[in-house]
């Protein structure tokens, strides 16, 4: 097998910082499905902090999590590439559940 060496630079690189070691939970309103309107049901949705790194430019972001999901711990990562998604019209898009691979795990295999 051929290994590829790649610049961490030219990757999607994701930093939690110490302060942001914690899960942010948010109300919503659910909304039917067909005609857009509010279903009267409480929703939550679940998010952690980060700073994402694209390319010389860092922006803090929120990534979104499982209900159960412990945070990740402070650190850098990799983004997984099961958090990208195809939307309806064939383009790119970010899914709602981020998966991040720890650097250090990344550059062991």
């Amino acid at each position: 097998m051929a290994y590829v060496s790649i610049d961490e630079r030219y990757l999607i690189r994701v930093e939690i910082e110490d302060n942001q070691v914690e899960i942010i939970q948010r109300e919503y309103q659910k909304k039917d499905k067909d005609t857009k309107k509010p279903t009267g049901e409480i929703g939550m949705l679940y998010s952690q902090m980060g700073y994402i790194y694209l390319g010389k430019q860092v922006i803090e972001c929120k990534l979104g999590m499982q209900k159960d999901q412990p945070p990740y711990p402070a650190g850098m990562y990799l983004l997984h590439p099961a958090t990208l998604k195809v939307d309806g019209f064939g383009g790119l898009d970010f899914g709602f559940d981020t998966i991040l691979i720890p650097i250090s795990e990344a550059k062991a295999k």
